[in-house]
């Protein structure tokens, strides 16, 4: 396998298990850890389980009460009511690491095409590498730094409840099946 084929395999690799993380990754931590990562005077988006929205300056924080700024008056929310919570922007650690490996990605394949018809016409390892993996955590860190969105740190998971009657010639009642969804 040529250096080439190794730093496209070893790109692909990296890419998979940054955009396919392993599933215990994926599960929700709960409610006071996530909530825990807030910090006073962020700016929050909140969604509350009848689906009203609201904006505001973290205030106080404790287990049964979330209490934010909203146009100068303090607002104290109920945690259990949340659904949803959003803090303004994001980290700017990722970025440049998505980036990194589409610049390593991209140099695998342009050096697999180029080194494989062209012996000859092979680009400097190593120079090529750096230069494209810079590239790409720039464009990473600048994607980053114009991003002015919301970031959710807490998602409440939902619980579905289904129940269904049955009625047989000996039995009737209910059956009941409770979904948590992850």
């Amino acid at each position: 396998m040529s250096g080439a084929a190794v730093w496209t395999v070893a790109g692909g690799v990296l890419i998979v298990l940054v955009v396919f993380p392993a599933p215990g990754a994926a599960q929700e931590v709960d409610r006071a850890t996530s909530l825990g990562r807030l910090v006073a005077g962020q700016e929050l988006r909140i969604v509350l389980d009848d689906g009203l929205t609201r904006r505001g300056r973290l205030r106080a924080l404790d287990p049964s009460n979330l209490t934010i700024d909203e146009a100068s008056k303090a607002v104290t929310l109920e945690v259990a009511r949340i659904i949803e919570v959003g803090r303004r922007g994001d980290g700017l650690w990722n970025g440049p690491i998505f980036g990194a490996l589409v610049g390593v990605a991209v140099t695998g394949v342009v050096m697999l095409s180029e080194c494989g018809e062209r012996p000859g016409r092979c680009p400097d390892k190593a120079e090529f590498m750096l230069t494209y993996t810079g590239v790409g955590a720039g464009v990473g860190l600048l994607v980053d730094v114009v991003h002015v969105g919301f970031t959710t740190v807490y998602r409440r998971r939902a619980t579905q409840v289904t129940v269904l009657p049955f009625v047989s010639s000996r039995q009737y009642g209910l059956m009941a099946r409770v979904t948590l969804e992850r």
